[in-house]
C-alpha cells in the first residue's frame, strides 16, 4: 500500500514537472519573434534542470543536486525567453540575471532543505542577488558611467563593502547557537524537574 502511494505522488510530481515545463515552452512559443530561432541548447538545459529537480524531490541526494536543477531550469528558461525575443534584451545585456537567478536557487534550496530560512542560504542569496542587480545596471545601460570608469573611480568601496560584510559575518557566527542550533525535540526544563525530584526523595 505504502508502495503504490509513493507510486501515485512519484506520478504526480513528473505530471507536474511537465506541464511546467510545457507552459514554458509554449509561452515561448506564442510570444516569441517570428524570425526568432529558439536554441536547442537552452531547451536541452531546461529539460536537464527538470529530470535532476525531480531526481532531488524523489530521492532526497542532497541540497547541490536540488540546485542544480533548479538553477538550470531558470537559466534555461532565462536563454529561451532572450532567444526568441520574448524578453526584448539579449543574452549579453541579460547576463547578471543569472546572479540573481543563482540567489533565488539557493535561497530556495534552503527553503526545501530546512523547511525556513537559515542564515547560511540567505547571506549568498543576496550577496548574489546584490551582485546580479548591480551588474544588471552596467549591462542594460541604466547608468550613464560604464563600469570600468566607476571601478577605476571607486574601487576602494569594494574594500569597505567586503570588510563590512566580514564584521557582520563575524558577529553573527559570535553565537553558538546561529552554528549549532538546539534540537527543539529536547525539553532540558524536563530533565531539571527530574533531578529535582530525585533530591526531594
Amino acid at each position: 500500500m505504502k508502495k503504490n502511494y509513493v507510486a501515485i505522488l512519484n506520478t504526480v510530481l513528473a505530471f507536474g514537472v511537465i506541464l511546467i515545463l510545457a507552459g514554458l515552452f509554449l509561452i515561448a512559443h506564442i510570444f516569441s519573434d517570428i524570425e526568432a530561432h529558439v536554441p536547442i541548447s537552452s531547451i536541452a538545459v531546461i529539460v536537464i534542470g527538470a529530470f535532476t529537480l525531480y531526481m532531488a524531490l524523489v530521492k532526497p541526494i542532497n541540497s547541490l543536486v536540488f540546485f542544480t536543477g533548479l538553477y538550470l531550469i531558470l537559466l534555461g528558461s532565462l536563454y529561451m525567453f532572450a532567444s526568441s525575443g520574448v524578453i526584448p534584451a539579449g543574452i549579453s545585456e541579460l547576463w547578471p540575471f543569472s546572479m540573481i537567478l543563482a540567489g533565488l536557487s539557493l535561497l530556495l534550496t534552503g527553503l526545501y532543505r530546512d523547511r525556513r530560512i537559515r542564515f547560511g542560504f540567505l547571506f549568498p542569496s543576496i550577496v548574489l542577488a546584490v551582485l546580479g542587480a548591480f551588474f544588471l545596471l552596467f549591462s542594460l545601460e541604466i547608468l550613464p558611467v560604464t563600469f570600468h570608469q566607476i571601478l577605476n573611480t571607486w574601487w576602494p568601496l569594494s574594500l569597505i563593502l567586503i570588510g563590512g560584510l566580514l564584521v557582520i559575518l563575524y558577529a553573527y557566527l559570535q553565537s553558538p547557537a546561529n552554528i549549532f542550533p538546539k534540537n527543539t525535540d529536547e525539553n532540558p526544563d524536563a530533565s531539571d524537574d527530574e533531578n529535582l525530584s530525585r533530591d526531594e526523595r
